[in-house]
């Protein structure tokens, strides 16, 4: 899952554009899920395989951006961390469940819209 806000998915609908979104959403939400797992020790344990289900995908992603020109810098992948840490922290459990439970049709890849109205998986 990929989390974006929904301004930036006014970037264009390019495979470059895309990429670049999903990649800058896999290193919010490590930052996302590792000061979860650092809030809520309880849930600690999901929070922790989420974080390194991002790791993954942002071990994908590396790779299929660089060879299709699409480049984060250190810094900013840094930058995109501590924005999904600062999100985490100032979100109740409830409300983190219901951003990261989303479950709807997605389009453009497995791509969650802040936006949107979230439902909780039951």
């Amino acid at each position: 899952m990929t989390f974006v806000e929904k301004k930036r998915l006014d970037v264009g609908r390019s495979e470059k554009a895309l990429l670049k979104v999903s990649w800058e959403g896999e290193l919010f939400g490590v930052g996302l899920f590792e000061a979860a797992a650092e809030k809520f020790p309880e849930h600690a344990d999901v929070f922790t395989a989420c974080a390194t289900m991002e790791w993954i995908n942002v071990h994908d992603c590396e790779p299929l951006g660089h060879n299709a020109g699409v480049h984060i810098t250190l810094e900013e992948a840094e930058k995109l961390g501590c924005e999904g840490e600062a999100f985490a922290r100032h979100l109740s459990f409830k409300h983190l469940a219901k951003i990261t439970a989303l479950r709807r049709p997605r389009p453009m890849s497995c791509t969650a819209v802040w936006a949107s109205t979230p439902t909780l998986l039951s």
